[in-house]
């Protein structure tokens, strides 16, 4: 197994272990495309698990993640070589190879193509003869690694402890820790214009939403976070320390009207930006016709997404779906999964 294969194992090994943070669809996507996400996927895993280490001090959290971003960086302008860098975890060491393999920047590459050439050692030294499977692979892939460092700043804003003051205040931390995913996956399907991306942000806002809702008892309990805007306090006439002290308690807790409205404005909310993305599916087919299996993805994960919040608004008391969180069932994947093939009409998703 050569230096690339072993570094792509160890990412698919630490996305396999997290794989309720992976879309299942993804799995769906041609192999070019998904060995990349696979990668992306992995460091942003890496760098999650940072910041969300209970055993690491905020500075040596801060301290890794900059580490992280600046290999990032040396990785933007072609200048990583990991036996340079000093990493001293394995894993870190392969997902950081196994990302400046997949990456390139214009006409510049981070691999040798083509016949006769080489691939790069993790010493930055020739290697051997790519396949010519994984030439056509590394080839025909394109990423702004900018992303990542956006994704790198929404794992540092979540070490300091914070509030939200209102929707723009909670969009604008949407805008790092969700939306730089679904504008990877635009550009490594070559699709770059205003109206994808503005479609993109709001599907992936919504699902980091319903991740927000799914996990706010143990994201207050355990990283004392908490996701709710204090505007929606005010207006479901809910205490912030009322609210929190419910979530601690094992029994008998977010059961007041008021705190029950304060949660549907959430579910609300991840609605109204997973029905403000869904055209994106049917743009692409319209002026990206290329992109059948994005295509396909994205009505997978609106369709898991809408079903997921239909059952969330349907419950009439939410302080179970805070205590135990909801899951789809086969049924409710297998009815998601048809809604998903009906080929979509015009003006409709």
């Amino acid at each position: 197994m050569d230096a690339y294969q072993q570094a792509l194992q160890t990412c698919r090994q630490l996305v396999w272990q997290n794989h309720e943070n992976f879309p299942l669809a993804s799995w769906f996507l041609p192999r070019t495309i998904r060995e990349v996400i696979i990668v992306i996927y992995a460091f942003a895993r890496y760098a999650d698990d940072i910041a969300d280490d209970p055993d690491k001090s905020r500075a040596i959290k801060y301290r890794q993640l900059q580490l992280l971003q600046n290999a990032l960086q040396k990785i933007q302008e072609g200048r990583f070589v990991v036996d340079n860098a000093h990493i001293t975890d394995p894993i870190l060491a392969d997902i950081l190879y196994a990302l400046t393999m997949v990456h390139r920047t214009g006409d510049s590459r981070q691999w040798a193509v083509g016949s006769g050439q080489t691939e790069i050692s993790k010493s930055g030294h020739p290697q051997k003869s790519l396949p010519k499977s994984e030439e056509k692979c590394l080839n025909s892939v394109n990423f702004d690694i900018h992303l990542l460092q956006d994704l790198l700043m929404a794992f540092k804003l979540d070490i300091e402890p914070r509030e939200y003051v209102d929707e723009s205040a909670l969009l604008a931390y949407c805008q790092y820790s969700a939306n730089p995913v679904g504008r990877l996956l635009l550009q490594l399907h070559q699709v770059d214009t205003y109206k994808a991306r503005d479609l993109s942000d709001q599907i992936c806002t919504a699902l980091q939403l319903i991740n927000m809702i799914q996990d706010i008892r143990e994201d207050w309990i355990m990283r004392q976070r908490l996701y709710i805007p204090l505007a929606d306090f005010r207006r479901a006439g809910v205490k912030k320390s009322k609210f929190t002290q419910g979530l601690e308690q094992q029994a008998n807790c977010l059961t007041s009207q008021e705190e029950q409205l304060l949660l549907r404005l959430q579910i609300q909310r991840a609605q109204k930006f997973l029905q403000g993305g869904s055209q994106l599916p049917i743009y692409l087919q319209t002026h990206f016709p290329h992109s059948r299996c994005l295509q396909w993805e994205l009505r997978i994960m609106l369709a898991f997404a809408g079903r997921l919040l239909n059952k969330m608004s349907q419950r009439k008391n939410l302080q179970q779906a805070i205590k135990h969180p909801i899951t789809l069932s086969i049924g409710d994947k297998i009815m998601a999964l048809y809604h998903s093939c009906v080929p979509p009409k015009s003006g409709q998703e």
